[in-house]
């Protein structure tokens, strides 16, 4: 497991990373090594947050806070727990207070100084919502990075060394990859079906298939081989059962 720690209080930041080292030590055999970095504010680690599995926030001294910055990160499409840890700021209260909508419902608490026992716990937990987790997919362009889930996706064409993945929201994603290359890297979702070497198709917005042509939900028509049809009507098959 891949560990974050952002907390800008040297001491407590040191602290955890040794709860952390013997936590890893005990569990190496069952769920595995943890491998953690740490951060003393949130610059760095928000370039680049989408490797961790699990996160450590406090922040205190500054903006955003250890919840400010939670709720960053799920606006970036961080789908890992957060766990924020609470000193001077009550993190469970600060979220009580803003409104029922801007509430991430999923972020977990632990308070310092932090025992071994709540530590435990959290990691527990952590490793529980990992299984059930949806992973998000990295668009990544000249000017900007994207992270999507597997429906957010309604289908991809390329055309040159250039590949557009086009997405339900309506924002385009152009990127430069082969959308074989690009499939290759995607393949374990199995809503996402090559269907050319420049086309890949969603099955779960596919309206209709009919010929040679795949109407899409948003009304796009997208050519479809003879030969991928049977991959793309199995894919929307099955679509209830993944």
């Amino acid at each position: 497991m891949h560990i974050a720690i952002c907390d800008d209080n040297i001491a407590d930041r040191k602290q955890l990373e040794r709860l952390l080292d013997r936590e890893s030590d005990r569990r190496k055999g069952t769920s595995g090594v943890f491998f953690c970095d740490s951060y003393g504010n949130s610059e760095h680690l928000s370039r680049n947050p989408m490797p961790y599995e699990l996160f450590f926030l406090d922040m205190t001294s500054e903006e955003p806070d250890g919840l400010s910055f939670a709720i960053e990160l799920r606006r970036l499409g961080v789908t890992a727990p957060i766990a924020l840890c609470s000193s001077s700021i009550n993190y469970r209260e600060a979220l009580n207070k803003l409104p029922e909508q801007e509430r991430p419902a999923d972020l977990l608490f632990i308070d310092k100084p932090i025992k071994v026992a709540d530590l435990t716990a959290i990691i527990d937990e952590a490793l529980h919502l990992g299984l059930n987790r949806a992973s998000t997919i990295e668009l990544r362009s000249d000017r900007t990075t994207v992270y999507a889930y597997e429906d957010d996706i309604a289908y991809v064409t390329s055309k040159n060394a250039c590949l557009t993945v086009h997405l339900t929201d309506g924002r385009d994603v152009t990127m430069l990859d082969t959308a074989s290359n690009f499939y290759s890297m995607i393949k374990s979702y199995k809503h996402l079906v090559l269907v050319s070497e420049r086309t890949i198709i969603n099955a779960a917005h596919v309206e209709k298939i009919n010929g040679l042509k795949v109407t899409m939900d948003d009304g796009k028509r997208l050519s479809c081989p003879l030969y991928s049809r049977p991959f793309l009507s199995y894919a929307r098959k099955n679509l209830t059962k993944l």
